[in-house]
């Protein structure tokens, strides 16, 4: 697969799939709608402001939602390239990115940006989070990284191995 498509269906795998964990845990959690993680996501831009606008704050919302996807994604396939491990463990690695990508955005992007924020911790709403971004988001793009990583420079292509 070429870089450029793995790029483009982990960018669309990974936001759709945060996106549904997301909006169905929310919403069996506290009956918040998706329509309104969207408009929390445009805060973190516009700030309270967000809320209180129309549809266009959750298209806002969606479009930064998949542009942070698409670093994220980004950002492990040009570390891949550099640390093979990321390639040749996609799970492993996978799962702990995106551990790791919840943190930075818990303690680091959120805090830094205009979204409200509590700095209280929901010992379960951590745990999830972890959890769910490791299968939703870190996973997903070690995957695709490994499906779009150039063949190891001492493998023999499979024609080579069969005859």
């Amino acid at each position: 697969m070429t870089t450029g498509r793995a790029l483009a269906l982990g960018t669309v795998t990974v936001a759709v799939l945060e996106a549904i964990e997301t909006s169905t845990f929310w919403a069996l959690r506290a009956g918040i709608t998706p329509w309104r993680i969207f408009r929390y996501i445009a805060s973190g831009l516009l700030g309270q402001g967000a809320f209180e606008g129309g549809p266009a704050m959750v298209w806002l919302g969606v479009v930064i939602h998949f542009f942070n996807a698409f670093v994220i994604v980004g950002v492990y396939f040009l570390a891949s390239r550099r640390i093979s491990a990321l390639v040749r463990h996609p799970v492993i690695c996978g799962l702990a990115y995106g551990a790791t990508v919840h943190l930075v955005m818990q303690f680091v992007v959120i805090p830094l940006s205009s979204a409200p924020h509590s700095s209280a911790i929901d010992p379960v709403q951590l745990a999830h989070s972890l959890v769910s971004q490791a299968l939703t988001v870190g996973l997903p793009a070690a995957l695709f990284a490994r499906a779009a990583s150039p063949p190891a420079p001492n493998s023999l292509p499979a024609a080579a191995l069969a005859g």
